[in-house]
């Protein structure tokens, strides 16, 4: 999409400050005519992106506007990349991680590029378990659309001990423990956990979603486990 690229082509403005038109199209994998439409986009976007002519020629990004968007350190490349998309789940949103990876590793100047590259050998994220997963996580972009964009969500839920029920839940967040997702969510009888796998069917609706004022994911989910803990000891 060209959003994207534009995206991609700001970025690496970012990190390089100056780039000749084939740099950029060997970069973004375009023709160097759509980088220069590209750059005339930007800067009638407000970006104060300039051509530089002659042998040395190309695309240079303000150095005064360049400094304002704050550079990724090791520390912070290091952390990023160590949680790997892989650990998503859902293949659709894996990949889209994936690419969104990709992008913002070939923005990088070249030695954290090169760095980029080596910590990404050294993780491996299996998410399925000896004999396999019985986790369908194929509504979980469904969920995380209603989660990210504040909507109800009409869904069809199974729990293992009853016949499948219709649902409408104001979705409140999602929580990854391990391979499994967990949608928090409040509903008329109050707040509630939903297993991901479990939903058979979902749609976002248009209609807005009510969230509880100061509502704090962590908090909550940390306090709903310790309850857990606290029945199941009792037992």
């Amino acid at each position: 999409m060209k959003a994207d690229r534009l995206l991609s082509a700001l970025l690496l403005l970012q990190a390089h400050g100056r780039m000749t038109g084939r740099e950029m199209s060997q970069r973004l994998e375009v023709s160097q005519r759509t980088v220069h439409r590209d750059m005339e986009a930007l800067g009638m976007a407000g970006v104060p992106v300039f051509a530089l002519r002659g042998a040395r020629g190309g695309w240079q990004l303000d150095e005064g506007w360049r400094t304002q968007v704050p550079a990724l350190d090791e520390a912070e490349l290091l952390g990023l990349l160590m949680a790997q998309p892989r650990v998503v789940g859902d293949g659709r949103l894996a990949a889209g991680a994936e690419r969104a990876l990709r992008k913002l590793t070939a923005a990088l100047p070249a030695a954290l590029r090169e760095r980029a590259a080596s910590i990404r050998q050294r993780l491996y994220v299996d998410t399925t378990g000896w004999r396999g997963t019985s986790e369908n996580l194929a509504m979980l972009p469904v969920v995380q659309d209603a989660v990210s964009r504040d909507r109800k969500l009409s869904m069809t839920y199974r729990r293992p001990d009853a016949e499948p029920a219709a649902r409408v839940v104001d979705p409140l967040g999602l929580v990854a423990k391990g391979s499994t997702w967990y949608l928090v969510a409040r509903t008329a009888e109050g707040f509630r956990t939903y297993r991901v796998s479990r939903i058979e069917e979902a749609a976002v609706l248009d209609v807005p979603c009510e969230r509880p004022p100061n509502f704090d994911l962590a908090a909550h989910w940390k306090s709903s486990t310790d309850d857990f803990r606290g029945l199941t000891a009792s037992e």
